[in-house]
């Protein structure tokens, strides 16, 4: 019997992910991977620009794929923390 992988893919969860954080916020936010970015500037952790998210390709941190969206939806919720405060 296989194994199943515990990752989730930026792809996989972005319409939960893009639903959730209009949800959260009011607003749409575009939903990108860190690969996306443009220029010099090449984060390793979640970061925005203001119109777009950008996450990680794929999370593997945890166990579960839940615990893995978990991490995402987190991701989502700190970036949006900089916009509400």
């Amino acid at each position: 019997m296989e194994a199943t992988s515990p990752s989730v893919n930026l792809v996989e969860a972005q319409r939960l992910l893009s639903l959730f954080a209009q949800g959260i916020s009011g607003r749409y936010f575009h939903l990108q991977p860190l690969a996306a970015l443009q220029g010099e500037f090449r984060p390793v952790t979640p970061v925005s620009d203001g119109r777009t998210l950008f996450l990680p390709d794929t999370v593997e941190e945890f166990a579960k794929p839940r615990q893995n969206l978990g991490f995402y939806k987190v991701a989502v919720m700190h970036q949006l923390g900089f916009f509400e405060f």
